[in-house]
């Protein structure tokens, strides 16, 4: 009489662990903090372990400071992905990121939050299940990095992915954080694991297709306003954040004429931020001048 109940038992048993099998044995397989100084563009790629762990939905993305605390959950994946061969990729970005590649990345998800600028030098990066129960994990920053790198044993036998890598996350080029082993590869520690690539990184979505990080262009500056301020002008204009600029100015005469005869009027501005930003330069008495000024923008090579 208690055979049948020890067959429903192992039955029970045995249905529960392939539930378990469809998203946890992934690797952060790269990771960008940032392209050419703009931490607004980040992406991160996760690759399977083996087949079938296509059910993302059932984990998160979370960061964590360089303690090892104050997490912030990058994105939990609201739905499944459709390819989950041994290998595939699942790649998580930020809106400003797909302006960074060639060509425009097509993601797999968009992430609902980003590394924190102060989490570059050093921090964690885990995916991991609510409580949390970490399943991989990276950590960067070296010593810097003062946080528990502790997690399951599912993919590191002694449960340890550290030390930490080295170095920073990558932000300020084009390269990336990147897994040196293959797909099927456990951890053996980050700073074994881990390298910034080279050159330019590729990443990889879920239906394989790749996209090159690339420098964003750069645009020239562009004159938006002219304005009186009393006896001064001040002069505004748009242009490339962390270029150099510079305010340059010529005499024009009566008849509204002008020649090119530019020359440098303010020191080398060197504009904060990233992307496109807008700034501006006040020519102290400029407004005093007869009968006219023009002004132009210079962009340093």
């Amino acid at each position: 009489m208690k055979e049948p109940f020890i067959l429903i038992v192992v039955s029970l048993i045995g249905l529960a662990s392939p539930a378990l099998a469809t998203f946890h044995e992934m690797q952060i397989e790269q990771v960008i903090g940032g392209v050419n100084g703009d931490p607004t563009a980040q992406a991160i790629q996760l690759r399977m372990r083996f087949a079938g762990q296509t059910q993302v939905q059932n984990a998160r993305l979370a960061v964590y400071d360089a303690t090892g605390s104050n997490a912030i959950i990058l994105i939990q994946p609201p739905t499944s992905v459709s390819n989950g061969v041994a290998g595939d990729r699942i790649l998580l970005v930020s809106s400003n990121f797909v302006n960074n590649t060639s060509p425009a990345t097509v993601p797999d998800f968009y992430l609902t939050n980003l590394i924190p600028a102060s989490y570059l030098a050093a921090g964690k990066l885990s995916w991991e299940i609510s409580g949390p129960t970490i399943l991989w994990s990276v950590s960067w920053g070296g010593t810097n990095y003062t946080g528990p790198n502790t997690g399951s044993t599912i993919n590191d036998s002694d449960g340890n992915f550290g030390p930490s890598f080295p170095g920073p996350l990558p932000s300020t080029s084009t390269s990336s954080l990147l897994f040196t082993n293959t797909a099927g590869a456990p951890s053996l520690s980050n700073i074994v694991d881990y390298i910034v690539t080279p050159g330019a990184a590729t990443f990889t979505n879920n239906a394989r297709a790749g996209f090159v990080v690339v420098l964003p262009p750069v645009i020239p500056p562009v004159v938006t306003t002219v304005t009186h301020e009393s006896n001064d002008i001040r002069v505004t204009w748009t242009t490339t954040a962390g270029k150099t600029n510079v305010v340059q100015v010529t005499s024009g005469d009566a008849n509204g004429n002008f020649t090119n005869n530019f020359v440098d009027l303010s020191p080398p501005i060197v504009v904060p931020g990233s992307g496109q930003v807008g700034t501006n330069y006040l020519d102290s008495g400029g407004g005093t001048n007869v009968p006219a000024r023009y002004y132009r923008v210079r962009l340093v090579p």
